[in-house]
């Protein structure tokens, strides 16, 4: 699947999730929608985090000399792999 069409698909995740939280936002503040809310926050941040990663990989793409971005050593130190 390529980068881009699943960098839309985050997008368009994204969008959707922002319009759910300023609608569940004008809502009187029950225990279950402060639930949903904070569900769809932090799921909103994930797919943020998603966009980003991807983004850059996607400009970091192609054959290139020398050291790895910064980023990808830190992705890569955190799961044990170098």
């Amino acid at each position: 699947m390529d980068i881009n069409k699943i960098l839309n698909e985050l997008k368009t995740e994204l969008d959707q999730n922002s319009t759910a939280i300023a609608a569940l936002s004008g809502l009187p503040m029950s225990r279950e929608t402060k639930k949903v809310l904070d569900y769809l926050e932090s799921n909103r941040a994930l797919v943020e985090d998603a966009v980003v990663a991807l983004a850059n990989l996607e400009r970091s793409r192609g054959k290139r000399r020398g050291r790895r971005p910064a980023w990808i050593e830190e992705v890569m130190g955190s799961r044990g792999a170098s």
